[in-house]
Protein backbone atom coordinates (compact mmCIF):
# COMPACT_ATOMS: atom_id res chain seq x y z
CA UNK A 1 0.00 0.00 0.00
CA UNK A 2 0.54 3.23 -0.33
CA UNK A 3 3.33 5.00 2.40
CA UNK A 4 2.25 8.19 4.26
CA UNK A 5 5.22 10.44 6.29
CA UNK A 6 3.64 12.58 8.29
CA UNK A 7 5.32 15.24 10.49
CA UNK A 8 5.81 14.65 13.92
CA UNK A 9 6.32 17.71 16.02
CA UNK A 10 7.12 16.77 19.20
CA UNK A 11 6.63 19.74 21.58
CA UNK A 12 7.39 19.85 25.34
CA UNK A 13 6.38 22.19 27.93
CA UNK A 14 8.82 24.77 29.36
CA UNK A 15 7.92 23.19 33.18
CA UNK A 16 9.50 19.85 31.85
CA UNK A 17 13.14 20.70 30.82
CA UNK A 18 15.02 22.00 33.84
CA UNK A 19 18.78 23.77 33.53
CA UNK A 20 22.04 21.42 34.29
CA UNK A 21 24.60 24.07 35.57
CA UNK A 22 27.86 23.79 34.23
CA UNK A 23 30.83 22.35 36.27
CA UNK A 24 33.01 25.62 36.68
CA UNK A 25 29.87 27.10 38.48
CA UNK A 26 32.19 27.43 41.62
CA UNK A 27 32.69 31.13 42.32
CA UNK A 28 30.07 32.20 40.98
CA UNK A 29 26.43 32.81 42.60
CA UNK A 30 23.98 29.86 41.19
CA UNK A 31 21.66 32.78 40.91
CA UNK A 32 23.49 34.01 37.82
CA UNK A 33 23.07 30.83 35.98
CA UNK A 34 19.34 30.00 36.61
CA UNK A 35 18.18 34.08 35.74
CA UNK A 36 20.95 35.52 34.99
CA UNK A 37 23.41 36.59 31.99
CA UNK A 38 25.32 33.25 32.86
CA UNK A 39 21.77 30.92 31.69
CA UNK A 40 22.69 30.55 28.46
CA UNK A 41 25.98 28.40 29.70
CA UNK A 42 23.45 25.72 30.99
CA UNK A 43 22.17 23.00 29.12
CA UNK A 44 18.63 22.83 28.65
CA UNK A 45 17.27 19.11 30.21
CA UNK A 46 14.10 16.98 30.33
CA UNK A 47 13.16 16.79 34.26
CA UNK A 48 14.03 13.31 35.88
CA UNK A 49 10.22 12.74 36.84
CA UNK A 50 11.32 9.57 39.28
CA UNK A 51 12.75 12.38 41.73
CA UNK A 52 10.73 14.76 43.63
CA UNK A 53 10.02 18.67 42.14
CA UNK A 54 13.58 20.21 41.43
CA UNK A 55 14.93 23.31 39.86
CA UNK A 56 18.33 22.34 38.49
CA UNK A 57 21.18 19.89 38.74
CA UNK A 58 24.25 20.15 38.61
CA UNK A 59 27.69 17.82 38.39
CA UNK A 60 30.21 17.01 41.11
CA UNK A 61 33.43 18.59 40.18
CA UNK A 62 35.30 16.92 43.29
CA UNK A 63 35.47 14.30 45.95
CA UNK A 64 34.82 16.28 49.02
CA UNK A 65 31.65 14.34 49.71
CA UNK A 66 33.11 11.17 48.67
CA UNK A 67 32.72 8.07 49.23
CA UNK A 68 28.94 8.60 48.77
CA UNK A 69 28.93 11.36 46.56
CA UNK A 70 32.09 11.52 43.85
CA UNK A 71 33.50 13.23 40.62
CA UNK A 72 30.65 13.16 37.88
CA UNK A 73 27.83 12.58 40.05
CA UNK A 74 24.80 14.69 38.65
CA UNK A 75 22.81 16.15 41.68
CA UNK A 76 19.20 17.35 41.46
CA UNK A 77 19.02 20.65 43.87
CA UNK A 78 15.19 22.02 44.96
CA UNK A 79 15.92 25.79 46.26
CA UNK A 80 14.77 26.15 50.09
CA UNK A 81 12.48 29.44 50.36
CA UNK A 82 13.92 32.07 52.49
CA UNK A 83 10.22 31.18 54.70
CA UNK A 84 11.11 28.13 55.25
CA UNK A 85 14.95 28.01 56.10
CA UNK A 86 13.01 27.32 59.67
CA UNK A 87 12.66 23.77 58.51
CA UNK A 88 16.29 22.63 57.47
CA UNK A 89 16.95 19.56 58.44
CA UNK A 90 20.63 20.16 60.24
CA UNK A 91 23.13 17.32 59.14
CA UNK A 92 21.79 16.95 55.48
CA UNK A 93 23.05 17.45 52.81
CA UNK A 94 22.70 20.81 51.08
CA UNK A 95 23.93 23.31 48.31
CA UNK A 96 24.62 26.29 50.46
CA UNK A 97 24.99 29.37 47.75
CA UNK A 98 27.23 32.03 48.98
CA UNK A 99 28.45 35.43 47.29
CA UNK A 100 31.82 34.83 48.11
CA UNK A 101 33.39 31.48 47.14
CA UNK A 102 29.91 30.47 45.70
CA UNK A 103 27.89 27.22 45.65
CA UNK A 104 29.32 24.15 48.08
CA UNK A 105 27.70 20.70 48.42
CA UNK A 106 28.28 20.06 52.18
CA UNK A 107 26.34 18.50 55.27
CA UNK A 108 25.12 21.60 56.91
CA UNK A 109 25.21 23.03 60.84
CA UNK A 110 23.71 26.20 62.04
CA UNK A 111 26.22 27.56 64.48
CA UNK A 112 24.88 30.95 65.65
CA UNK A 113 25.14 33.52 62.30
CA UNK A 114 27.07 31.24 60.51
CA UNK A 115 26.21 27.72 58.81
CA UNK A 116 29.25 24.80 59.39
CA UNK A 117 30.31 22.86 56.27
CA UNK A 118 30.69 19.54 56.91
CA UNK A 119 32.29 16.86 54.36
CA UNK A 120 32.01 13.25 55.33
CA UNK A 121 36.09 12.88 55.33
CA UNK A 122 36.76 15.23 57.92
CA UNK A 123 40.05 14.70 57.85
CA UNK A 124 40.75 15.47 54.49
CA UNK A 125 38.31 18.66 54.15
CA UNK A 126 38.10 20.29 57.36
CA UNK A 127 34.50 22.14 58.70
CA UNK A 128 34.67 25.48 57.48
CA UNK A 129 32.37 28.23 58.45
CA UNK A 130 29.87 30.46 55.67
CA UNK A 131 28.55 33.58 56.93
CA UNK A 132 24.52 33.42 56.76
CA UNK A 133 24.98 37.16 55.97
CA UNK A 134 26.82 36.15 52.58
CA UNK A 135 24.31 33.20 51.86
CA UNK A 136 22.36 34.00 48.07
CA UNK A 137 20.44 30.77 48.70
CA UNK A 138 20.31 27.37 50.08
CA UNK A 139 19.06 23.70 47.66
CA UNK A 140 17.81 21.00 49.59
CA UNK A 141 19.53 17.85 47.59
CA UNK A 142 16.49 15.85 46.19
CA UNK A 143 18.27 13.49 43.91
CA UNK A 144 21.43 11.79 42.22
CA UNK A 145 22.29 10.05 39.26
CA UNK A 146 26.00 8.23 38.72
CA UNK A 147 26.88 7.19 35.27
Amino acid sequence: GDMYKRDIIIEREEDEMVPRLPMNVSGHCICEYLKGTKRLLCDELPKIKQFPDYDFTMILKNDSMGPQYVRGDEIALKRVDNSDRDNIEWGHLYVVDSKVIGPRFKIIYENGSDFVMRSFDEKKYPDFLIPKKDVCAIYKLVGMIRL
